[in-house]
């Protein structure tokens, strides 16, 4: 329903101020909304060697777990996701001998809050495959 309601918004604000309805739109689709994860903190999530990887001008939260291992998983989460979304599938990955990395994207989950959009998003994640890719 909020939906509709911010769509029709937008519509009458771009009637009569198309400048304005730009900005509002940018502003919506430039700042993941934080979402209140379903997982408290759990054993998987305490037992993470965490670090932060900075890309650019952001400080990203990283999490790897077994890291002894020979087989690589990054685990890659969606706009406004974040990696505390893939604790029901750590675990397994880990019983089944998997290294697993797992971020926070650029303004995302416990990273650096801020503005950020899919362009930037996306380098993150195109620097982040090639290092894990180059170093297996």
């Amino acid at each position: 329903m909020r939906l509709i309601f911010i769509k029709i918004y937008l519509q009458i604000l771009q009637f009569f101020a198309p400048g304005k309805a730009v900005k509002v739109i940018y502003k919506f689709i430039s700042i993941p909304r934080i979402r209140k994860s379903k997982h408290e903190d759990t054993k998987i999530m305490s037992s993470a060697i965490k670090s932060e990887v900075v890309c650019d001008l952001f400080r990203v939260k990283q999490y790897e777990w077994n890291k002894s291992s020979n087989q690589t998983i990054m685990l890659i989460h969606g706009w406004e996701g974040q990696a505390r979304n893939f604790e029901p599938l750590i675990s397994d990955l880990i019983n089944n001998d998997y290294h697993v990395i797992a971020f926070d994207a650029p303004a995302h989950g416990e990273s650096k809050k801020g503005k950020t959009h899919m362009f930037e998003f996306g380098f993150f994640l195109a620097k982040q495959l090639k290092k894990y890719l180059l170093n297996s």
